[in-house]
C-alpha cells in the first residue's frame, strides 16, 4: 500500500531494507562509529553505503533521521531481540 501524503514520481530509485537488516546496521552504527541511532538511520547507512561503493566517483551523503534513546527496550535490547526474532542470531554482533 503507498502512502497518500507521497509522490513516488518524485524519486528516482526506492531501496527496501529489511527490519533485520536496518537493526544490525543500527547497532553498527554505535559500536564501529560511536553513534546511537535507531533503525531508519540503519536503514539509510545500509543504502548510503550501498551507493558510496556502487557510485565511487560521486559524493554521498546519508542523512541518519533517528536517534537510539527511543529504540533501548527494543533495538538495543538483546532480551526484546531474541523474543522477537527480529534479529536473527546471525546477525548479532
Amino acid at each position: 500500500m503507498l502512502m497518500g501524503n507521497l509522490d513516488h514520481l518524485q524519486f528516482d530509485e526506492v531501496h527496501w531494507v529489511s527490519a533485520a537488516v536496518a537493526h544490525q546496521h543500527a547497532h553498527s552504527l554505535y559500536v564501529d562509529h560511536g553513534l546511537f541511532k535507531g533503525p531508519t538511520s540503519g536503514a539509510a547507512y545500509v543504502v548510503g553505503a550501498w551507493a558510496a561503493s556502487n557510485f565511487p566517483d560521486k559524493r554521498v551523503v546519508t542523512v541518519l533521521p533517528d536517534d537510539g534513546y527511543r529504540y533501548v527496550d527494543t533495538v538495543y535490547s538483546s532480551q526484546w531481540q531474541r523474543e522477537t526474532g527480529v534479529m536473527p542470531p546471525e546477525i548479532h554482533r
